[in-house]
Parts: C-alpha cells; sequence; structure tokens
C-alpha cells in the first residue's frame, strides 16, 4: 500500500529538482550574458546571448541625484566671484559625462526555461516556464591616459 505512495513521491522530488536545476541554468546564464556584455561596454552581444540582453538608459536614480548634486556645488563655486567660473565648467563638463558614462547606463539580462512534468503528473501537456533576471550597470570603456588627455583637450578646445 505505501509503495504507489512512495513511488508518487520519488516522481514528484524528481521533479521539483528538474524544476531547480532549471532555474539554477536560467539565473546563471541571465547572469553570465550580463557580465560579458557589460566588460564590453554594453556595445557588443557575446555569442549565445541574442535575445536575452536589453539596454537600458539608467541603472538607477544615483546617476540622477549625484548629477544633480554635483550641478548644485558647480553652481555654488561659479557664484564665489573668484575667477574660477571657466576652471569650474570645464572640470564639471569633464564630471558629467564621466558621471553620466558611470551611473546612466544599464542592461536586463532575463532567460527563460521550459520543463515538463514526467507523465504522471501531465507530462508534454503542461509546461512550467522559469525565469532567470540580472540587472547590472554596463562598464565604463577601457581608456588609455593618452585618451583621457585627449579627451580633456578636446573638451577645453572645441
Amino acid at each position: 500500500m505505501a509503495l504507489p505512495v512512495f513511488v508518487i513521491l520519488f516522481i514528484g522530488l524528481t521533479y521539483v529538482a528538474r524544476l531547480a536545476e532549471s532555474a539554477q541554468s536560467a539565473d546563471m546564464t541571465a547572469r553570465t550574458c550580463a557580465w560579458l556584455y557589460s566588460a564590453n561596454d554594453c556595445t557588443e552581444i557575446p555569442p549565445g546571448c541574442d535575445g536575452y540582453l536589453r539596454s537600458g538608459t539608467a541603472s538607477s536614480d544615483l546617476g540622477k541625484v549625484v548629477t544633480k548634486e554635483f550641478e548644485d556645488r558647480k553652481g555654488d563655486i561659479s557664484s564665489s566671484g573668484n575667477g574660477g567660473s571657466f576652471l569650474s565648467g570645464f572640470v564639471g563638463a569633464l564630471l558629467e559625462s564621466a558621471v553620466q558614462d558611470a551611473f546612466g547606463r544599464s542592461l536586463d539580462a532575463t532567460v527563460s526555461n521550459d520543463t515538463h512534468p514526467p507523465e504522471l503528473f501531465g507530462g508534454d501537456k503542461v509546461t512550467a516556464t522559469v525565469t532567470g533576471h540580472y540587472q547590472l550597470a554596463c562598464n565604463l570603456k577601457p581608456t588609455t591616459l593618452g585618451n583621457v588627455a585627449a579627451d580633456a583637450w578636446n573638451k577645453l578646445m572645441p
């Protein structure tokens, strides 16, 4: 009498294990694709990640808060009347682009996996979908000291 109960329990346990494995696989794929895409400055989709990635425009409100705070402080510096308005404008232009690059871009990776239960629980007629999701800010593009100097010169002398 107990044997059928144990068989059903065992089959159910393997189904739950298969669901957990599928969810872990979806999470791992989403995380891997997000990290690889972020490492490429969110410009080149890594192989095998087509359809999983979506770029955002702001990773959080932190970029807006930092930019607003900087604008408030820039106004304080330029209103002090010590002739630093040119310098503060120049530094402001450099920092504003750096803040926007650091906090203004993000990506979302979403991966869905379908799992079918055993025949005893519906088989191919029923599909359980698990979703892995990962959000990450885009890394800054790798740069050299020469590029930083060239960017600063271009800001100074457009």
